[in-house]
């Protein structure tokens, strides 16, 4: 069964509307109600078996270790996902009265600070990844957001809060949408996934605060550090690392975490070893120096936008953030530690690091008494995966900042973050001049299924057939491969054939399984729901007793279909199997990468929609499927929309949209059964910016000054000065004559961004 997190009642869709006011409340309204803070003298700080505990269990008895005296648990989801409060005896819940929970503030983030408490806290709750998203993704959106963190970080509380569908694989859904996270931060722990995540985070988090030596962990809370150390030991300990070297890279400070990489014997053992002259120190980051932008002329927003003043989500002391508006190739930072903590007064020695990004594109030179500043020049990034081969994509940009004192731990990271628009295609010269920001931005991956995917039968099935008899569309594939390729596709087509064949008829046996349970469950949910009515009209014994027996058999139902019963466990492993004994001989073969080149050749083809126009048409309408001419016409409408230059040399900036013309057909018109890629403009999050659709194609003179841009949106070009003024006039000499104020609003009925004349 999929784990799914709970969404906020009443009103989901709501919760990003609510959290603003709601963030402001919580600087001035006292916290609920706490259990009372009652001794106990029981020696028995986890009741877990498990290693970390009985080290734990160990130093307490013995005196070593500070216990859970004073730690509070905060559960956010009303036990929806719990930490199993008993099994930590000393621990207290925070409480809430009646009043709070009715007016769910009990609910979600936590968003008021708990003074005087160490507090270890959770929400596996979330809204869907296209409405608020996680509860970490509001704050990093919110201006105040990474400011509040700061301060519960400080303030010896930490929360955990599972990503859900903001940090999964993918560009535009349903399942993942890549990294939709614009931040990154030391101040809470996402985990990866969803409902129950959370509870292995805490566990760790609760035994490594026990662990700590009394006058440890008394020192670490009168100095606001205890978090801080927390992050800086978890993250040195987690296993996705390998090496020491690797606490200075991308790989200890993901945006969600691992659960399975969890070290706590690691945790437990460096919280007891360390002594109340060695804490960590903490970077505290000062921006002391930036390009500011203008709205209107380094970027279009509306007066309700609520990033409309510039490029800055946050500028807190451990984690500052930015959105790529400048429209120079280059953005340009300086930045200062000088304001650090050293607990013991050592001086500290800085190291700042890409964590993620491509190095290659971003310039890091540290300055000062042991690299206490720096400069950073971060160019601009397009979404991109995170690392080379991974299948998790990102806009972001991290450099992590460190400080090292001798004697002592290394802190926690402090974070320098740059997010790209995914709804922003910009193209540059080579010498970082910009000739382009399109706003309609879309998918430029092949969308290539992996290995293991049943589209490769399709693809195969293609050359079941002899070359001379093959489908239009196949034809224009089979004319991009080279003879010997065409002979390794045909020899393994026939080579799996018969595979191929079982596969089909196993998944038919499935698709009847699978189907005659659905049709169980859903009439037998139809009858507890009539069940269900009919209860609450009756509300007596004999009614509740039918809605009992009629939900006990729509759970049974569920629970057939879930388990696999009546052969489609067995048959979904036959499958598999099938389908690994295919992806063997197709690697074997290295045919992906000469499918993967020979489809790239395509969509690098300037010519080839115009000069397989005939073949492409027919292809579209002998296509199975019946949307194929609509897709086309739609493809080569887009095309028109963005009014290309009609240059038989197209200039960099326009082979984009040629490409993304290539890219349609071949994904939606010619292989719609093999490639897998997203169809629609990319998503993004409309707390960072606007709706629009426009392309701003940027002039120079002959000495390569600034004129302006060209704007093309809904078939017309409008032409605007470097200030941002709509020219409505030239001279003879060609410069502006008349020109008028622009601002942007939302249009009504398109939602989308427009220009409009100032008033």
């Amino acid at each position: 069964m999929i784990c799914r997190l709970k969404i906020a009642p009443p009103h989901p869709h709501q919760w990003i509307l609510l959290f603003p006011a709601l963030l402001i409340l919580c600087l001035a309204c006292p916290h609920g109600s706490q259990a009372a803070d009652k001794k106990t003298k029981l020696p028995i700080i986890s009741k877990g078996n498990d290693a970390a505990s009985k080290l734990v269990n160990t130093w307490f008895t013995e005196g070593k270790a500070a216990g859970l005296e004073g730690v509070f648990y905060d559960n956010r989801d009303r036990g929806h996902s719990s930490l199993g409060i008993k099994n930590y005896p000393h621990v207290k819940p925070i409480k809430y009265s009646e009043d709070e929970v009715r007016r769910w503030m009990d609910w979600g983030s936590r968003r008021q600070l708990l003074p005087g408490k160490i507090v270890i806290g959770n929400s596996s709750t979330a809204s869907p990844a296209t409405r608020a998203g996680s509860h970490q993704r509001m704050f990093y959106t919110h201006p105040q957001g990474l400011g509040f963190l700061y301060q519960q970080y400080r303030s010896n509380a930490l929360y955990v809060y599972p990503e859900h569908r903001d940090h999964d694989p993918g560009i535009n859904g349903p399942d993942g949408f890549g990294d939709l996270y614009s931040a990154n931060s030391p101040y809470l722990i996402s985990s990866q996934g969803s409902s129950g995540t959370d509870r292995v985070f805490m566990f760790a988090m609760l035994k490594t605060i026990a662990a700590f030596p009394p006058e440890t962990r008394k020192a670490l809370v009168d100095k606001g550090l205890l978090m801080p150390t927390l992050q800086a030991i978890f993250r040195q300990t987690y296993q996705a690392s390998t090496k020491a070297e690797d606490y200075f890279t991308g790989k200890a400070h993901p945006s969600a975490f691992e659960g399975k990489f969890i070290d706590e014997v690691a945790m437990v053992k460096l919280a007891q070893g360390m002594k109340p002259d060695a804490l960590p120190p903490l970077v505290i980051l000062r921006i002391t120096g930036e390009r500011d932008t203008a709205p209107g002329r380094d970027f279009f927003e509306s007066d309700t936008t609520r990033l409309r003043a510039g490029q800055a989500l946050a500028n807190s002391p451990c984690a500052i953030s930015r959105i790529f508006r400048v429209t120079d190739y280059r953005y340009t930072m300086q930045v200062n530690a000088t304001d650090s903590i050293s607990p013991q007064h050592q001086k500290l020695k800085f190291r700042w690091v890409v964590l993620r990004g491509d190095p290659a594109l971003v310039s890091i030179k540290p300055s000062g008494k042991n690299n206490q500043t720096a400069t950073l020049s971060v160019a601009y990034h397009p979404r991109r995966p995170i690392e080379p081969g991974s299948v998790m994509v990102s806009n972001r940009v991290d450099i992590g900042v460190f400080a090292e004192a001798e004697g002592s731990l290394v802190s926690p990271p402090s974070f320098i973050s740059f997010t790209t628009l995914p709804n922003e295609h910009r193209t540059y010269t080579d010498d970082g001049r910009l000739l382009e920001i399109f706003y309609g931005s879309r998918s430029r991956l092949l969308g290539m299924p992996t290995v293991e995917n049943e589209h490769w039968d399709a693809l195969l099935a293609r050359f079941d057939i002899p070359v001379d008899k093959q489908s239009p569309d196949t034809q224009l594939l089979t004319a991009a491969f080279k003879k010997e390729q065409i002979a390794i596709l045909t020899t393994t087509a026939a080579d799996t054939k018969e595979t191929r064949t079982l596969i089909a008829t196993a998944d038919k046996k499935l698709d009847a399984i699978v189907s005659a349970q659905q049709k169980v469950v859903d009439e037998s949910n139809k009858l507890r729901r009539a069940a269900l009515a009919e209860h609450k009209k009756l509300d007596s014994k004999e009614s509740k007793i039918t809605l009992d027996a009629a939900t006990a058999n729509y759970s049974a139902a569920r629970k057939v279909m879930r388990d696999g019963n009546d052969g489609a466990a067995e048959l979904k492993t036959e499958i598999a199997g099938l389908h690994a004994k295919v992806a063997t001989r197709l690697q074997s073969k290295g045919i992906p990468g000469i499918v993967s080149s020979a489809l790239e050749t395509l969509r690098a083809d300037l010519d080839f929609s115009t000069a397989n126009q005939a073949a492409i048409q027919n292809a579209a309408e002998q296509s199975s499927n019946a949307k194929a001419k609509n897709l086309l016409n739609a493809a080569l409408s887009r095309l028109k929309f963005v009014a290309l230059s009609k240059s038989d040399n197209p200039p960099l900036n326009d082979r984009y949209h040629i490409e993304q013309l290539n890219l349609d057909i071949l994904s939606e018109v010619l292989f719609p059964d093999f490639l897998q890629r997203t169809s629609g403009p990319n998503y993004f999050d409309s707390r960072l910016t606007d709706l629009k659709n426009w392309r701003d194609v940027y002039r120079y003179s002959k000495d390569g000054k600034l004129l302006g841009w060209t704007r093309y949106q809904n078939g017309k070009a409008s032409e605007f000065t470097t200030d941002g003024e709509l020219v409505l006039s030239r001279k003879d000499d060609g410069s502006p004559d008349k020109v008028v104020n622009i601002r942007y609003e939302i249009d009504p009925k398109s939602k989308q961004l427009m220009a409009v004349e100032a008033k």
